[in-house]
């Protein structure tokens, strides 16, 4: 059977909007593996009567988790945005009747830490880490783990979702300095982790938001009462939407983010200039 007679392949071409330039078909399952990677995109939930999900035909009689699944990504391009869609196939799917979690698709949040960052800011990464988002992951990257030599790797985990929780962002500013700021539900548990990772870089508690940046200029950067992010004209004309699942930016180059549509996980990239 060719691509062309394939079902979800005739899905995505009715869903093409006119005028495009260029598209690229992804098959659902390898679409959801490369959603998977990006944090905060999705989430695992305890399994609840509000969280619905469906059953395989032939259950087992084992507990098992409900799991994501979809029926094709997407990407499409126009003169200066590349469009980004991955089309749901239903509710989680689970093996069983009986299940322990819910993999769940993130919801859109308000990116608020654009309020705080400064607008000068070159690049920025922003997202809302789920909980315990390092912990549910079967392996941590091996990069990662080499960062922290002297942490037992059955700890590190743990120790990472003390330090990275709620609205995270990462930023770098001109001259390269780097800054992460976090919204950990736990400030004493984020200063431990910080002690036993053995970070040295200069950071502060501000606001309720742990501020970690590779120089103390990034710091009071973040604290002053300067112009911010979301005032920048440049950030500003990027026009990325009030509520997102996380969003990327590069002044003068780019803006990306994703968010959700009625179960899809949609998206988009736009080109300045």
């Amino acid at each position: 059977r060719s691509l062309a007679d394939d079902p979800h392949y005739r899905a995505l071409l009715r869903d093409l909007p006119h005028g495009v330039l260029g598209y690229a078909y992804v098959r659902g399952d390898v679409a959801g593996q490369r959603l998977a990677r990006l944090p905060g995109q999705v989430g695992t939930a305890v399994a609840n009567a509000g969280i619905r999900f469906r059953t395989a035909a032939h259950p087992l009689q084992t507990v098992t988790n409900a799991y994501l699944r979809w029926r094709w990504g997407a990407l499409w391009l126009t003169r200066r945005t590349i469009g980004i869609r991955l089309r749901s196939a239903g509710p989680p799917l689970a093996r069983s009747a009986r299940i322990r979690y819910v993999q769940v698709l993130a919801k859109p949040y308000a990116p608020n830490l654009v309020d705080e960052i400064p607008a000068d800011a070159s690049r920025v990464v922003d997202f809302v880490a789920p909980p315990a988002m390092f912990e549910l992951r079967q392996h941590l990257p091996p990069r990662l783990v080499r960062m922290f030599p002297h942490v037992n790797p059955l700890d590190l985990a743990s120790e990472l979702d003390a330090l990275v929780a709620g609205e995270t962002a990462l930023y770098t500013r001109p001259g390269g300095e780097t800054t992460l700021v976090s919204s950990p539900p736990d400030s004493a548990g984020a200063e431990d982790a910080l002690r036993t990772l053995g970070i040295t870089f200069p950071h502060a508690l501000i606001g309720g938001q742990l501020v970690v940046s590779t120089a103390a200029s990034g710091i009071a950067a973040f604290r002053n009462g300067a112009r911010k992010l979301s005032a920048d004209p440049a950030f500003r004309a990027a026009r990325i939407p009030a509520l997102v699942t996380g969003l990327v930016y590069e002044r003068g180059t780019l803006a990306e983010w994703l968010t959700s549509d009625g179960g899809d996980a949609v998206g988009a990239v736009r080109f300045n200039g």
